[in-house]
């Protein structure tokens, strides 16, 4: 046999194969490719959620708030009562040492409801997507989708599943927010929900989104500085949570899953 046409055999084989592999693993090889040169630099994706240690409850309590529905205490005595702010379901209030607490509320499912129509999927199509647990609620795929790892994506996953999971990958670098120091999985009355840390940025601030059947509210703690940060304990934001109730309810104790 010469030798071009030993060369054309050999290439015409490494065509062949580069076919079969493409068929069998192209998307997960792409998808492999971007989770390694891509997603793994983006903020706090590789950042999943773990338990909340110090249960501690501060038994301060300065000032007394009611917003859409809720009421909840605040552990701090500085209110500047002349900047707080309220629109709709948001009230914003403002304290002397230039820090802020930001409290809203929100309805059931208003996470995947958005996300359903921005795939512009029906319900049955966007359950098949996501899975049937994760498109029950707003706790259950922001579950999922904080727990999703890098390293889930493999050469022996299905095309379908490979391309699922860098999909959730880069939708939880997006809709996270900030976390440097770390998730927390919180379990509190009847809510569930995530505490997200960020003290090493300019902006520092701590946020807690807690969701339950009736719908959920979302916590942050705008602090103006790092001095601002290193004052903040985690007992006194349980005391915040602790003290979180609709408004013909009664508190209950703090607990983690």
């Amino acid at each position: 046999m010469s030798r071009r046409r030993r060369i054309q055999i050999g290439f015409g084989s490494i065509v062949l194969l580069g076919s079969i592999y493409l068929w069998q693993f192209g998307a997960q090889t792409v998808d492999a490719v971007l989770i390694r040169y891509e997603v793994r630099g983006l903020p706090d994706v590789s950042e999943v959620p773990a338990p909340l240690h110090d249960l501690a409850v501060s038994n301060q309590v300065h000032a007394k708030v009611s917003c859409s529905g809720y009421a909840y205490k605040l552990p701090w005595d500085d209110v500047d009562a002349g900047k707080g702010r309220k629109a709709g379901a948001i009230c914003v209030t403002a304290f002397r040492s230039g820090n802020a607490f930001w409290f809203s509320s929100f309805p059931p499912a208003e996470f995947v409801t958005h996300l359903q129509n921005d795939l512009k999927m029906n319900p049955e199509q966007f359950r098949r997507h996501v899975g049937e647990r994760a498109s029950e609620s707003d706790y259950s795929f922001m579950e999922q989708m904080l727990n999703a790892r890098t390293s889930e994506v493999s050469l022996m996953q299905s095309p379908n599943t490979a391309d699922f999971f860098m999909w959730l990958l880069l939708l939880k670098a997006v809709a996270m927010p900030p976390a440097d120091s770390g998730v927390h999985a919180i379990r509190i009355h009847d809510f569930h929900g995530f505490q997200f840390e960020n003290r090493r940025k300019p902006r520092f601030q701590i946020e807690d989104n807690l969701y339950s059947n009736s719908g959920g509210v979302s916590v942050i703690l705008f602090l103006k500085d790092r001095q601002s940060a290193a004052r903040i304990t985690q007992p006194q934001i349980n005391r915040i949570l602790d003290s979180i109730h609709q408004s013909n309810d009664h508190p209950r104790p703090l607990t983690t899953d």
